[in-house]
């Protein structure tokens, strides 16, 4: 993942950099993060980045006009605000910032933020090449339905239903990192955003096709489903909560103005020379 770091803080913005090398290499995952100090430079090399960390208070371009100035061109950018007040989330709401931290930035909001970002990142972005045939298929991971074992080959549903030429263990194994892949028997694979539900030692798929569950394991695996939900339920309740509180700030705000503005009486018309009213 790459990521900018905007902020004429020099220790803040070496502190973030640190942060988020360390949760990648925790995580064994590749990140890329390149400091700024103010908005100017950011926005002459933007448009490569995935994601950039913005402060708000800088001397020169201020966060909230670098961000308006890059939505003119990058719509796809993930713009995380950070801040020592509130008073800009009805900004930042306004040019769809993906969060707003409250500085000073802890290893507890890199790890959400990170962990929201990948997923993110995995369902818009991620997919494979698989052989079919004479023809290479990109198979996009978030329409991947399921995979099973065929000798040699596997069996994969998007949306259709395709022979692909490579071993179960070794397309296991590529997906091994993401979460939303289960293997719920020898040879099957399912996505669990495709499943309906887990009785009875049989897992339902959206689509009506049933597959036999490991019995061992059988509780193991609902369980897992359960969980995958839940998490999956939270970080979207997590998400909507914090674009209320934008938006309701930017209500309040707007309101506030409203209120605020001087009525003044109407002038009554004058006369100009040389014309009659």
């Amino acid at each position: 993942m790459k990521i900018a770091v905007v902020d004429d803080n020099e220790s803040e913005r070496t502190k973030l950099c640190t942060l988020l090398r360390e949760w990648g290499e925790k995580r064994k995952y590749e990140m890329v993060c390149n400091e700024f100090t103010d908005g100017e430079d950011f926005l002459k090399v933007s448009g490569t980045y995935q994601a950039v960390f913005l402060d708000i208070y800088m001397e020169k371009l201020n966060g909230i006009d670098t961000a308006r100035m890059l939505r003119k061109y990058d719509k796809n950018c993930k713009i995380i605000f950070m801040t020592i007040s509130e008073d800009h989330r009805a900004e930042a709401f306004e040019v769809h910032a993906y969060d707003y931290l409250e500085k000073p930035v802890t290893a507890l909001q890199i790890e959400r933020v990170l962990a929201d970002l990948l997923e993110t990142q995995t369902e818009d972005q991620s997919y494979l090449v698989l052989s079919a045939g004479r023809s290479q298929v990109p198979v996009i991971l978030s329409e991947l339905r399921f995979v099973v074992s065929d000798a040699n080959y596997c069996v994969i549903q998007t949306d259709q239903k395709q022979r692909v030429r490579i071993v179960f263990s070794e397309l296991e194994r590529m997906l091994s990192c993401e979460r939303r892949f289960l293997k719920i028997n020898r040879g099957i694979l399912v996505n669990l955003d495709f499943v309906s539900s887990m009785e009875n030692r049989i897992c339902m798929m959206r689509n009506g096709e049933q597959f036999p569950m490991n019995s061992r394991r059988a509780d193991i695996l609902r369980q897992e489903l359960v969980y995958y939900r839940f998490e999956k339920r939270n970080r979207q309740l997590s998400r909507k909560a914090e674009t209320g509180k934008i938006q309701e700030h930017f209500v309040k705000k707007e309101a506030g103005r409203v209120q605020t503005m001087e009525i003044r009486p109407e002038r009554p018309a004058q006369c100009l020379p040389g014309k009659r009213i």
